[in-house]
């Protein structure tokens, strides 16, 4: 009785070495390379992998400089003083940013090719045809246009691997992050009006 207990044991130590020795073959051969060059490849269009410098430079260029001219209609044909008070200010300081991502641009050396922003042009032809509650129409397709910019932004403070465009994410990441806020408040003030009794 008390052999075959003892062979009975040894059986399964073998066995379970055995699916343990397997199983360590297998993790080995999912990691080892595949034939023929078939190893797994990381999408380069996937956030944080390939040239995040080169994409965020050309986004923020194509971006940038509609999202001014977009600051600026808001100040031409807003009736809200302080909707044309925050699109002033915007302008202005969207531009000067759009110089200081041009400079951080020479600073890296990189050749970018600015590339287009078709949701800011569509934003602009929407507001050129708005004729009536033009304030908050405007407010709703800032507050787009900020959300994007901060994403790409934020994301280009994290990950960039170029000092310049580095500083020059955060220190814009910051003033969007602070623009929108207005943005939304204001947004939010004007609705409640119109929503309000009596106006």
């Amino acid at each position: 009785m008390g052999t075959r207990m003892t062979l009975a044991l040894v059986v399964l130590a073998t066995l379970a070495l055995t699916a343990a020795d397997g199983g360590g073959a297998r993790a080995a051969d999912s990691q080892s390379p595949r034939p023929g060059g078939q190893e797994r490849q990381l999408d380069p269009d996937l956030p944080g992998v390939g040239p995040q410098d080169q994409k965020f430079a050309e986004t923020a260029l194509a971006t940038l400089q509609p999202t001014v001219e977009l600051s600026r209609l808001g100040a031409q044909k807003a009736s809200n003083p302080d909707v044309v008070a925050l699109s002033e200010k915007m302008a202005k300081r969207y531009a000067e940013l759009a110089d200081e991502l041009n400079a951080a641009v020479g600073a890296t050396g990189l050749d970018v090719a600015e590339g287009k922003a078709p949701h800011i042009d569509n934003r602009l032809d929407r507001l050129d045809d708005a004729s009536s509650e033009f304030d908050l129409t405007y407010l709703t397709e800032q507050r787009g246009v900020h959300k994007k910019l901060i994403s790409v932004y934020t994301m280009e403070a994290r990950s960039g691997e170029k000092e310049p465009l580095r500083a020059h994410a955060e220190s814009g990441r910051q003033v969007f992050t602070e623009n929108a806020k207005e943005i939304e408040r204001l947004e939010g003030q004007l609705a409640a009006e119109r929503t309000t009794p009596g106006r």
